[in-house]
């Protein structure tokens, strides 16, 4: 399924400000003021600080480095969920990338983002069509205020225990970042969960940093 989602940023950067000034029930976030990223996730899953990167140095000598944050929907939530391949529980990450445009392989684009979660659909050296181990589900085009432009994928492996995965990875209007939001879990865990991690990747607002 392919189509347009458009987010409603202003309007969301407000309702954030507003709830994390009253400090709510339901006021749980992640964001990163440097890169312009904030993020509402449900009051019982738990966030852990993976890669606590610079994405914007102070300092004119000093180079970006990553950012990121995982999100563990578990009753018991472990640094150990984040490596497991087929979680019974959501799990996910949010992260900022630093991007030079002039050492990416191929112009950025859709298909780009789109093989962060399928792989490469040919080969590299001989152009050869590559069969993916994945699925598609929905693959949805999306851009935000500020010029930030991306793709929203869902996507599932195949065999007996499938899992799902979904990706929302965005570009500044530069290509100086990549703005990336994952989770995933057993098909089944996915499905029971799916209005949680539609909140989640809709909650999603980027705004314009220098």
């Amino acid at each position: 399924m392919t189509g347009k989602r458009g987010l409603a940023a202003a309007a969301v950067i407000v309702s954030a400000i507003a709830l994390m000034a009253c400090g709510g029930p339901d006021a749980k976030y992640v964001s990163n003021s440097k890169a312009g990223l904030y993020l509402k996730i449900p009051t019982d899953w738990q966030s852990v600080d993976l890669q606590a990167g610079d994405v914007k140095p102070d300092s004119v000598l000093a180079s970006p480095e990553m950012w990121r944050v995982g999100i563990d929907g578990a009753a018991d939530p472990r640094r150990s969920d984040f490596e497991n391949s087929a979680p019974e529980e959501p799990t996910g990450f949010v992260e900022v990338i630093p991007v030079d445009p002039s050492k990416l392989t191929s112009a950025p684009s859709l298909e780009l983002l789109r093989e962060l979660v399928t792989g490469p659909t040919s080969d590299p050296n001989t152009g050869q069509q590559l069969t993916s181990s994945v699925n598609i589900i929905s693959d949805d085009e999306v851009t935000m205020g500020s010029g930030f432009w991306g793709l929203r994928t869902t996507v599932e492996s195949s065999g007996d225990s499938p899992v799902r995965l979904e990706q929302l990875a965005m570009f500044d209007s530069g290509v100086h970042r990549l703005y990336r939001v994952t989770i995933n879990c057993t098909t089944s865990c996915f499905k029971a969960h799916s209005h949680e991690i539609d909140s989640i990747f809709d909650s999603l607002t980027l705004r314009g940093t220098s």
